[in-house]
């Protein structure tokens, strides 16, 4: 857990204000798998981007079985 925490601080810091949530979302995406019977409050917390952004995280996990990953945002 604490990779994933530390790898979402990473992309969420490194994101531009009008892309944070785009980025969290990309992120559960990327790592959908990992984030399987994981508390996404719990992460998102962890994290410091506050519980609220779980569900931001949660429709990225959903997105996952439906698409692909082909660019990120500058």
């Amino acid at each position: 857990m604490n990779e994933l925490v530390d790898e979402l601080k990473r992309v969420c810091a490194a994101a531009s204000n009008g892309n944070r949530v785009v980025t969290m979302h990309l992120f559960a995406i990327e790592h959908a798998a990992k984030l399987k019977g994981v508390s996404l409050k719990d992460l998102a917390s962890r994290a410091g981007i506050g519980e609220s952004f779980a569900t931001e995280l949660s429709k990225g996990v959903r997105l996952a079985n439906y698409v692909q990953i082909t660019s990120r945002p500058e």
